[in-house]
């Protein structure tokens, strides 16, 4: 079974959102060229507010998701960088800031696995 690929973009205002895990407002220049996907080796995160890059696995681990959903839950990266993990967290690359023009809501709309 693969992740939807069941998300929606608009554009936003750069306020962040906090009262729906499945919605983020990200920085829409850190979305160009991303995609929607399921994980791959050598994919990594750089948790907002973790102060550094760690491996998705290792990420997800630490987030106590069970081994059997962990290939079912939608990404958002570019390349093997994850801006997105459905219903989890964010990178701190794609996390609204000053520099911040333009902002873009994401929604997942596909099934959700919690």
């Amino acid at each position: 079974m693969e992740a939807s690929s069941a998300i929606e973009a608009q554009p936003s205002p750069a306020v962040p959102e906090r009262a729906d895990r499945w919605a983020q407002v990200l920085d829409a220049g850190a979305l160009s060229g991303a995609v929607v996907r399921t994980r791959q080796p050598g994919d990594f995160i750089r948790p907002l507010g973790a102060g550094g890059r760690m491996s998705l696995s290792d990420y997800l681990i630490n987030r106590r998701i069970p081994r059997p959903l962990r290939d079912l839950i939608a990404l958002v990266a570019v390349g093997p960088e994850v801006l997105w993990v459905a219903g989890l967290g964010i990178s701190q690359l794609a996390a609204l800031g000053e520099a911040t023009s333009r902002a873009t809501r994401l929604t997942f709309l596909g099934e959700r696995w919690v």
